[in-house]
């Protein structure tokens, strides 16, 4: 089987490794013309990430970047320790990891170029199409490109998700859950200069500190650098949420501040540490799950862009992978890939995303909802885990190729 993989990220290297495996011949096409991912920004690749690496054969490499993150611990307004929990699995092998993009994008490229597939660059797909007896892509330099199957992995603004089924617009536009909902995340990496254990917590602790207008998230990788990402309460920015999306790094750096009031957050602290600050926006309403049609199959976000704050985003798109690979490995033909995806991947995806929206919505609740958060969900969950051995979400973190 011939495949085209559309998108030279994590998505995209994982899923052309998964069918080279199987033993196939895949291309990737990826529009850069040079680093595919941002130096400066840092993920979680949850247990289940990592299970999906070992699939790939990259478990030993995976260990060797990042550092190993098996606790969560939460805190409410006043800086109370209100609950931890296991952050996946806590066998060494099978932690969680948190790391540079840029190292585990460099970690997947580097074993696709030793397996000898071709990665075009500058490839800027406009569309995809199934004809019936194969699939294509068009470039933007005209230039068209065919096979068996090809594969979305171009991401939430995929091409290929938006055109499939004829070169041109996908029927009907854009749909109200595709829109962007108000959600800001301001993060960076601070130096850790006046901030100390009880603020951050230890190496590989990851903290979840929740204020009355803004939540921040704290990973102290080692002794001099912490990383950190905030989600403020949209409502208490001058001219609310329409103004907020619009803000710029410095004006986030001014405002955050003013949004801690009397809660114990580190976040002056995080700031002055930190030479740039980044700023995006996400969804807490995801576009409906899409896993393609015919010839042309999504993974990754292109498939199912999921809140950031899930820390699965990673972890899913190297699901996804190791899960076509298994496809087609078996048999399935190209025509009916996208259907086996949606059949062997939609239940899972839909409850991981699920957990997403509700880790973005406890962030800034009222003052009922965070009490009600603070006093008895997070320590019941926390009673859960110890009683249980991980808890009522230990099932996000179990991945093998039959998952």
């Amino acid at each position: 089987m011939h495949a085209i993989v559309v998108g030279g990220g994590v998505a995209g290297l994982a899923t052309a490794i998964a069918l080279h495996r199987a033993g196939h011949v895949p291309i990737v096409l990826e529009r850069s013309t040079g680093a595919a991912d941002d130096a400066g920004s840092w993920l979680q690749v949850a247990s289940n990430g990592v299970g999906a690496l070992r699939a790939l054969g990259l478990g030993a490499a995976v260990s060797k970047i990042g550092v190993p993150t098996p606790r969560l611990q939460t805190f409410d307004p006043k800086g109370r320790l209100t609950a931890e929990l296991p952050l996946g699995l806590q066998q060494e092998e099978g932690a969680t990891r948190s790391l540079q993009r840029a190292d585990l994008h460099r970690l997947l490229r580097t074993d696709t170029e030793q397996r000898g597939i071709t990665i075009i660059q500058g490839a800027r797909v406009l569309s995809a199409v199934d004809e019936g007896d194969r699939a294509s892509v068009l470039t933007e330099t005209l230039e068209r490109f065919t096979a068996d199957v090809v594969v979305g992995a171009d991401g939430i603004g995929s091409a290929v998700r938006r055109t499939f089924g004829s070169h041109g617009p996908e029927h009907g536009g854009a749909t109200p859950t595709d829109v962007l909902a108000p959600v800001v995340n301001i993060g960076g990496s601070s130096s850790g200069t006046g901030l100390t254990e009880s603020e951050t917590g230890p190496a590989g602790t990851l903290q979840f500190r929740f204020g009355r207008d803004c939540f921040v998230c704290t990973l102290r990788v080692d002794a001099s650098t912490v990383m950190w990402f905030a989600n403020p309460r949209l409502s208490a920015v001058d001219g609310g949420a329409s103004a907020a999306v619009g803000m710029t790094g410095a004006e986030w750096v001014a405002m955050l501040p003013r949004l801690v009031g009397r809660d114990v957050l580190p976040t002056p602290a995080l700031l002055a540490g930190s030479a740039d600050v980044d700023v995006w926006a996400s969804r807490t309403t995801p576009r409906p799950v899409r896993w393609g049609c015919g010839r042309v199959v999504l993974v990754g976000d292109a498939a199912h862009a999921i809140p950031p704050t899930a820390g699965q985003g990673a972890s899913l798109a190297l699901e996804d992978a190791v899960i076509l690979g298994s496809l087609v490995a078996s048999g399935v033909p190209a025509t009916t890939l996208a259907v086996h995806m949606h059949e062997r991947r939609g239940q899972r995806v839909r409850a991981i995303t699920r957990q997403g929206e509700l880790l973005d919505t406890s962030k800034t609740l009222g003052r009922v909802g965070s009490i009600v958060r603070d006093r008895f969900v997070l320590p019941g969950a926390a009673f859960t885990a110890r009683r249980d051995r991980g808890g009522p979400a230990a099932w996000m973190y179990r991945f093998g190729p039959s998952t």
